[in-house]
């Protein structure tokens, strides 16, 4: 059951703030909805927006001046919190970059936040929780985010035929010496998802997509850089970025480097864009490198 914490005129249409109990975190949780002045007349598609780090419900609607722009186009807006508020887990508040604040849109898999920090099966609960009670149409529902949020929302997307993306925009991500760098965002509640793999991927079990990738294979021709997000750069401490890229898990996989080009063939078979970060003769040396450690190719 929804409550309406506030609500206000917005550009002809409605901001409403909204609070109700999640089955997914198994408490109170707040997002914000704007109805734009078509939705009196009927149904209309629906934007979800995932914020960044230490944003919340509030962020989206207050800064971004989107609801100008979605009452024009006849456009709801939906945009959860963060993380769970409140869940109890030591040290949650101590840091910006993990715990409240900073769910990362997963289903922790460890002690002590697995029990609330959910935020995966939250914005699906969510998803519902909208079409149930708000005028949104079923099948015209989007998804989008920045930093943080941009990852939730590209995982969300791709596992769930209920968001098609039209397409998908990867944050920055810089390579910088290992020695530069400190887990501190997901080791604490995120298992490496394949302990075996080059990069040790800390991210969420069922999508296999990495937010952070440290290369602990000492024959990996990385071995010695870490990937990270650019916007960390800034912060006193930290090296430089020496370049951006978004490296393609499959030159990890140990697939034949002779198949690269039926991959990207089928790719572009399903209307997927594909770009290669690196370029693709070095995307496909890197792949050459890994299958042949692995033996398979000579």
């Amino acid at each position: 059951m929804l409550e309406l914490i506030s609500e206000h005129a917005c550009f002809g249409g409605v901001q409403r703030y909204y609070q109700h109990h999640s089955r997914a975190i198994g408490l109170a949780m707040r997002f914000s909805v704007y109805l734009p002045p078509q939705a009196a007349a009927g149904p209309v598609p629906a934007l979800f927006y995932l914020a960044g780090l230490t944003c919340n419900e509030e962020t989206f609607m207050t800064k971004a001046d989107a609801q100008r722009h979605a009452a024009r186009a006849g456009m709801m807006l939906v945009a959860p919190d963060t993380s769970p508020r409140g869940a109890g887990v030591p040290g949650e508040t101590d840091s910006w970059e993990l715990g409240a604040g900073a769910g990362f849109y997963v289903d922790a898999t460890e002690e002590p936040w697995r029990r609330h920090y959910r935020m995966y099966s939250y914005v699906l609960e969510l998803h519902a929780l909208v079409l149930a009670n708000l005028p949104a149409i079923a099948g015209r529902v989007g998804i989008m985010g920045h930093s943080m949020g941009g990852h939730g929302a590209l995982v969300l997307a791709l596992r769930n035929p209920r968001w098609k993306p039209e397409g998908a925009l990867f944050s920055q991500v810089a390579v910088v010496p290992r020695d530069k760098v400190d887990v501190t965002a997901n080791a604490g509640k995120l298992a490496v998802v394949d302990p075996k793999a080059a990069i040790q991927r800390h991210a969420c079990r069922d999508c296999g997509v990495h937010m952070y990738g440290r290369i602990e294979n000492q024959g990996h021709p990385f071995h010695g850089l870490d990937f990270i997000h650019t916007e960390l750069s800034a912060d006193a401490g930290w090296s430089r970025a020496e370049f951006a890229a978004f490296v393609s898990s499959i030159i990890e996989s140990g697939a034949n480097p002779a198949d690269m080009g039926a991959v990207r063939a089928r790719l572009a078979e399903l209307d997927l864009p594909y770009y290669d970060s690196l370029s693709p003769a070095l995307m496909d040396a890197i792949a050459t490198h890994t299958a042949k450690a692995s033996g398979v190719s000579q």
